[in-house]
């Protein structure tokens, strides 16, 4: 089994670039996972809304959706989207680059990490997949959480003074 290849330079320059390299790589895969949880939560928000019986509400659609698969997930978007057409195929390119990502993406690299040229392209690249997964992720919020979570009676200043709260309590407030 071969190791990780980090590079031993004793050039500061050549080391922040792999750092920054390795940083945005957990970035990209951190906000890939958040919408993947973006895509259950709002999953999990339309079930309760449209349970018919009371037993579909007991049940725990949060961790049923986990279970699902993107692509699963994914569908269920279509039919709740109509503002934004466009929606569940930005979410299925989502899929394709998170799945890039967590399966193939440093084989796929490994000679750009040997050189300056080849870091700079893998950044470049990380920063457009975060951008792309922030911007999907806003929009899946917007078209299909929010309006879920007002027609439940979530108001955005609960939901900010909630974070608010996590927030200090985290911190020891």
């Amino acid at each position: 089994m071969t190791s990780l290849w980090v590079p031993e330079s004793a050039n500061d320059e050549a080391n922040e670039r792999a750092k920054t390299v390795y940083a945005t790589y957990g970035v990209a895969m951190y906000l890939a996972a958040c919408l993947e949880a973006d895509l259950v939560h709002a999953f999990a928000l339309h079930k309760i809304l449209d349970a018919k019986e009371s037993a579909e509400l007991i049940a725990d659609p949060w961790h049923a959706g986990y279970k699902k698969n993107l692509v699963k997930l994914i569908s269920h978007v279509e039919d709740r989207s109509p503002t934004d057409p466009k929606l569940v195929d930005d979410l299925t390119e989502c899929r394709k680059r998170r799945n890039l990502l967590a399966h193939s993406y440093w084989r796929d690299h490994d000679e750009d990490l040997c050189s300056k040229a080849g870091e700079l392209k893998m950044i470049r690249g990380l920063e457009a997949d975060i951008e792309f997964f922030q911007a999907v992720r806003d929009r899946l919020n917007e078209v299909v959480a929010d309006p879920a979570h007002q027609q439940l009676g979530f108001t955005p200043e609960q939901f900010d003074a909630e974070f608010r709260r996590l927030y200090r309590k985290a911190n020891g407030e």
